[in-house]
């Protein structure tokens, strides 16, 4: 997610950009919303990287 960053934008992005990536590309398992359990969700990469775009 880093290099994919990087080469879109020409910058390396921040910390919270690619912790927040992952996330907001996850899909929610168990209760709706972030849980202590399952955290965010499964994480899916592929689409972590078209939310990059969002």
């Amino acid at each position: 997610m880093i290099s994919e960053h990087t080469e879109r934008t020409g910058k390396n992005p921040s910390v919270n950009k690619v912790l927040k990536y992952p996330e907001k590309g996850s899909y929610d398992i168990g209760k709706p919303g972030r849980d202590n359990y399952f955290g965010a969700g499964k994480v899916n990469a592929y689409r972590s990287l078209i939310m990059m775009n969002k």
